[in-house]
């Protein structure tokens, strides 16, 4: 979830998606700029910003139903799944596009690896990889994140 979905509130019943400790919501309207999730003062987590746009990345695509994966192509597609295996690796969502399966990998700040990219080539295995790594996407607003993860 992306801070500006948050009621104003005390952040309660939401939780870290990397230590799964709870989390507190800092948001005010004088502060916009700065709206942000907060761990508890006892939590102790190795989550970064990296991991909480690559995640906030994968409910996008979860959650929409058409992506761009050339600069005047978009497909459409159904049934994603998150976190799905593919030989003896992990692809970050997988959806279905014109009866085929089709892989999505984030990449925020780590990417896919030589041996991974060879084995979507050599099994003909289609994937699309989105590209997060300019860094301002890190403190963007969720339209920015959207757009960038669907649209560009």
């Amino acid at each position: 979830m992306h801070v500006e979905d948050v009621v104003k509130k005390t952040g309660d019943g939401y939780r870290c998606t990397v230590c799964e400790s709870q989390l507190i919501v800092v948001k005010s309207e004088a502060r916009k700029r700065d709206w942000h999730f907060r761990h508890q003062e006892d939590a102790i987590c190795a989550g970064t910003r990296n991991d909480f746009l690559h995640e906030f990345a994968k409910q996008v695509v979860a959650d929409n139903t058409s992506i761009m994966i050339a600069q005047s192509k978009r497909i459409g597609y159904s049934n994603p799944r998150m976190e799905a295996a593919f030989q003896s690796y992990w692809s970050d969502v997988l959806i279905d596009s014109e009866d085929k399966d089709v892989h999505v990998e984030i990449v925020v700040t780590h990417d896919l690896g030589t041996e991974k990219t060879r084995a979507y080539e050599k099994s003909n295995t289609k994937c699309v990889r989105i590209d997060l790594t300019e860094p301002a996407l890190l403190t963007a607003d969720k339209q920015a994140i959207i757009d960038a993860v669907l649209n560009q």
